[in-house]
């Protein structure tokens, strides 16, 4: 017999046990006189005798005690009530361990939620909706890196037309003296520069390709 029928046989009789007891409420009460009375024991040990509770001497039987004073059809109760620690024990282990189970799938839960594509198939389908927020999240982020992006390349390519329409100029001059025209040139030069990033300190803002686009 596997561990899980023994808890399976275990859970069944503790059902068993709460089905038969009577709805209640339930009361202790002892019969006779105060100091000598006897109460109802419901832990039993291999001789009949009560572990808990005492009995006067004299009065009969156990069974016979019970059976005449609070009736046969509370044996159910009295097992239900000498069970009770114990089944009541592995009850709160059980829900510690499903508790401890449940949390970890929570965790699991986030964590493919944010790391499996949609595309991964359908046994992940309750966490699409995570994943399509991230994913989303994760597209606006890209979207705005290429606009800004989009937007550099542009005003890098506005410069290199300005600073080639210049070059062009130069070379419709022909020969010229350079050093009676440095001031003109240097001018030039600023004004096709004008707007260009000056705070790009890598050499790969703008490819060389670029400047035969």
């Amino acid at each position: 017999m596997t561990a899980s029928t023994d808890l399976d046989d275990t859970l069944a009789n503790i059902r068993a046990r709460a089905e038969a007891a009577t709805p209640g409420p339930w009361a202790w009460e002892a019969v006779g006189e105060k100091d000598n009375g006897w109460c109802l024991g419901v832990v039993w040990d291999d001789n009949d005798q009560p572990l808990t509770g005492r009995i006067q001497e004299g009065s009969g039987t156990i069974i016979d005690a019970v059976c005449e004073n609070v009736g046969a059809s509370h044996f159910a109760d009295a097992e239900f009530i000498a069970h009770a620690p114990a089944d009541i024990e592995l009850l709160l282990t059980l829900h510690d361990r499903v508790t401890a189970d449940r949390d970890r799938l929570r965790d699991r839960e986030r964590w493919f939620a944010i790391n499996i594509p949609v595309a991964d198939g359908g046994q992940y389908r309750n966490d699409w909706p995570g994943a399509i927020e991230n994913l989303v999240h994760q597209r606006d982020e890209i979207q705005a890196n290429r606009d800004a992006l989009a937007h550099k390349v542009a005003e890098q390519r506005a410069v290199i037309a300005r600073v080639r329409e210049f070059a062009d100029h130069l070379e419709s001059l022909g020969t010229t003296s350079v050093y009676e025209s440095a001031a003109e040139i240097g001018q030039m030069i600023r004004a096709a520069l004008d707007g260009a990033d000056t705070t790009t300190t890598d050499g790969d803002a703008v490819h060389e390709g670029d400047t035969h686009a």
